[in-house]
């Protein structure tokens, strides 16, 4: 994600002439980067509208944490075992 510095950057090199594919070569980022950034001509960072995978396993996770005595490697491996025992119950 670009900074509001980096956007801001862009915004004035373009005004200066210039080019989309200096920009993104001055800046290390990608000229699709820059395209949206001057497509959207804007400063502001979007926010960001992602769903957190985990939250339908919270109650889940939060019990395997207190038996797994906050280990979250073993957590993880738990989870996985749970997964695997679904998947292999599952009609195919």
């Amino acid at each position: 994600m670009l900074s509001q510095a980096q956007r801001s950057t862009i915004l004035e090199l373009n005004t200066q002439q210039v080019s989309k594919r200096e920009i993104a070569r001055v800046l290390g980022i990608s000229r699709v980067a820059v395209r949206k950034v001057l497509r959207a001509n804007s400063t502001t960072v979007p926010q960001l509208q992602r769903p957190e995978k985990a939250e339908p396993h919270r109650q889940q996770i939060l019990e395997l944490f207190d038996q797994c005595k906050g280990n979250l490697v073993r957590v993880h491996e738990e989870l996985l075992a749970v997964s695997a025992a679904y998947d292999s119950s599952a009609p195919h």
